[in-house]
């Protein structure tokens, strides 16, 4: 049987959906899926290393797709759609991000792109045929970065010939490399690397009149695409905002590296985090710990409310997991209030020396207090769940949790998310008691 290229075979972007689907126990059409995709997910499903074997597919060849679309989403219909491009190889090739992070809105300073000869092309020229070609397509607006740009896209109408919004956007990238390709007939040049970090990338001089060197016969953007599909006004508005803020929140990142960098390895009451922002605050005298019972009262909620913003006014620095409905409505305060804030998570980082780690920042509402030096991140490593002193105070309070409600306390391991839950309101403990 002939060895299958799951980079390239066509029923490898259905996998990973039938995988979900088979998981969650939803049916699906079976003209939806083809053949060998259902004989490869029932050899997965039923870990039968031998059958797949039998087709020729190791395990280590089934790879991570970091594109994956919306299962439940049909793309060729009426919707709204955030679309991001990188250049390959994040090269700056479309600008340059200039200004200042201080600098008031309305200033000259204010931070933005000064736009390449290249992501003028794009703009005036690429982005107009767009709704040309496809009528059912609105460009709403368009951001534009030196390695990356953002799309909001509205699709009016159903798109024709069973076309979806891939379709729109390969053509977009098609006559974006092409722009590209012309561009490098002209004498070479240099690019900056990314981030300004390592060596310029030299464009070869052309050998004659048309030649295309190898340099720009490669794509301008990377393969896929991200998507974010918007489903309701509030989500717009903040994309837009977001899209907006962009320059803002590169240079901000540029301009204040060390509020911004994933610190591997913090240790804190010997116990090990990865961290994110402003690392002085592990240092303030004054702090308090903010815990909230999903089952108390909006009375009760209020009550603290108004002690902790109390406390967070006059210095004390406010540290919560932000796990239930009143923990998130205080931490929210606080953030709003400008005051200083350290955040538990259980699951808020890239993995190390993962694609993802160079380019992480916080999302939307976290950025501005990051930026700010109001915040720090704290994600704890797997060893800080099996501390000894994070256990005993941990079982501790499962146990008297389970007896305040007349139940006899079964242990539960340390995987679950009830127990990391708690541990991570006992992490904070301790260091507020330090």
């Amino acid at each position: 049987m002939r060895k299958m290229n799951f980079k390239k075979h066509k029923c490898a972007s259905n996998l990973p959906f039938l995988i979900i689907i088979m998981k969650t126990g939803t049916l699906i059409p079976k003209k939806s899926v083809s053949l060998p995709a259902k004989r490869i997910a029932s050899c997965i499903m039923s870990r039968s290393l031998e059958d797949l074997q039998q087709l020729h597919i190791q395990p280590c060849e089934i790879q991570h797709n970091q594109h994956r679309r919306a299962p439940w989403q049909a793309y060729g219909e009426a919707g709204i759609y955030m679309i991001t491009l990188c250049t390959e190889g994040r090269l700056p090739l479309l600008g340059q991000l200039v200004g200042n992070c201080e600098a008031d809105r309305d200033s000259q300073d204010f931070p933005h792109v000064q736009l390449s000869e290249l992501g003028c092309a794009i703009r005036d020229e690429e982005l107009p045929k767009i709704h040309r070609f496809y009528p059912q397509v609105e460009v709403w607006q368009a951001t534009i970065m030196p390695d990356h740009l953002h799309l909001l896209l509205r699709v009016t109408e159903t798109l024709p010939r069973n076309r979806q919004i891939g379709d729109v956007i390969s053509s977009f990238k098609g006559g974006c490399s092409r722009a590209w390709w012309r561009q490098h007939t002209a004498p070479a040049h240099s690019l900056p690397a990314p981030n300004g970090a390592g060596t310029a990338a030299m464009v070869p001089e052309p050998s004659g009149a048309g030649h295309i060197t190898p340099l720009a016969r490669s794509p301008l953007f990377e393969s896929g695409y991200h998507d974010r599909i918007i489903k309701r006004p509030g989500m717009l508005e903040t994309i837009k905002r977001y899209m907006a803020d962009n320059p803002l929140r590169a240079l901000i990142r540029r301009q204040k590296p060390d509020l911004f960098k994933i610190h591997r390895r913090t240790v804190v009451c010997e116990l090990e985090f990865t961290t994110l922002g402003n690392h002085f605050l592990l240092d303030w005298p004054d702090r308090q710990l903010v815990e909230i019972s999903r089952s108390v009262s909006e009375e009760v909620v209020k009550e603290r409310l108004e002690k902790v913003m109390a406390a967070a006014h006059n210095g004390a620095v406010t540290y919560t997991a932000a796990i239930s409905d009143g923990e998130r409505l205080i931490a929210r305060r606080v953030r709003e209030a400008g005051c200083l804030l350290v955040v538990l998570l259980n699951d808020g980082f890239p993995a190390e020396d993962s694609p993802h780690e160079r380019y992480f920042k916080p999302g939307g509402v976290y950025f501005e207090a990051c930026s700010r030096g109001r915040l720090l991140m704290m994600e704890p490593v797997e060893s800080a769940f099996v501390h000894p002193a994070v256990m005993a105070a941990t079982e501790a309070t499962l146990r008297r949790k389970a007896e305040a409600r007349h139940f006899s306390y079964t242990r539960i391991p340390t995987e679950s998310l009830r127990y990391r839950f708690v541990a991570l309101n006992e992490m904070g403990r301790l260091m507020v008691e330090r």
